[in-house]
């Protein structure tokens, strides 16, 4: 080998050595970074270690002092309990010697009454909410609806009218379910004019019909009047084709399309 060969090599070599002692530094360079970093998180891990310490040690503490207050509570309910029961037997001998047995029994009574009057008034405010809706579907099939869905709303209308069954109620007692006025032992000498309330949308001495009528309707409206002759029969003009009051009747219809 000659001697620029040899030359060549040797300075490919030491280019060589340089380069891994350019990459050592740098390694060693971003092992000190690293390094550095991981002393930080050490020291900040630290940090929320002596934190979450901290935490438990007044957590524990509140819980303690939470469940301390929480026997004192427990013991004044039951101290308040036993001087309930104490004085109980006394409040109540007081209230009967100052309004009366009777007269706590009627206010109970007259508490029921109420009760079972407003769930029958909002049963019927639900039927009339119902009657209503089925009154605008009708309305609007009418206008803008076919014929099929006219004969579909027209026989769901025919099922829906079927009356309620009629509920029980006592003029004497004032309440519902329980006996009729015919049935009541408390019988009252004096024949005092009560309303008669039902589930049908009727009451006596003032009839209420909270549905059109149709012919069968009004056959039967006449035969309750005649029947009953404290009923006043409300005479009023309808017509089964045009579907208004007070105008004409459905023989003098000019009309013969039926809907």
């Amino acid at each position: 080998m000659d001697n620029s060969t040899l030359k060549e090599e040797l300075d490919n070599a030491r280019q060589k050595m340089f380069s891994l002692e350019k990459s050592a530094s740098n390694a060693f360079s971003q092992l000190e970074i690293k390094s550095n970093e991981l002393q930080t998180i050490q020291s900040q891990l630290d940090k929320v270690l002596n934190e979450q310490m901290e935490l438990e040690k007044v957590h524990n503490h509140t819980i303690t002092a939470l469940e301390s207050e929480k026997q004192v509570l427990l013991e004044r309910i039951k101290e308040a309990e036993n001087r309930l029961l104490e004085h109980q037997p006394t409040s109540s001998t007081e209230l009967t010697n100052q309004y009366g047995q009777s007269d706590i029994n009627r206010l109970i009574e007259e508490k029921a009454s109420t009760e079972s009057q407003v769930d029958f008034l909002n049963s019927i405010i639900v039927d009339l909410h119902a009657k209503n809706a089925e009154l605008e579907s009708r309305v609007r099939a009418m206008l803008v609806g076919t014929d099929e869905q006219l004969d579909l709303l027209s026989n769901k209308h025919m099922k829906s009218r079927n009356p309620p069954p009629t509920r029980l109620w006592c003029d004497n007692c004032l309440v519902f379910d329980s006996h009729d006025t015919k049935d009541c032992s408390h019988t009252n000498g004096n024949n005092h004019s009560h309303q008669h309330y039902t589930t049908n949308g009727m009451i006596k001495n003032s009839i209420i019909h909270d549905e059109i009528p149709r012919k069968s309707s009004l056959k039967n409206f006449h035969k309750i009047s005649k029947q009953n002759s404290s009923v006043t029969t409300i005479n009023r003009l309808y017509c089964d084709n045009c579907g208004i009051f007070d105008d004409h009747i459905t023989e003098n219809c000019t009309d013969t399309q039926t809907y």
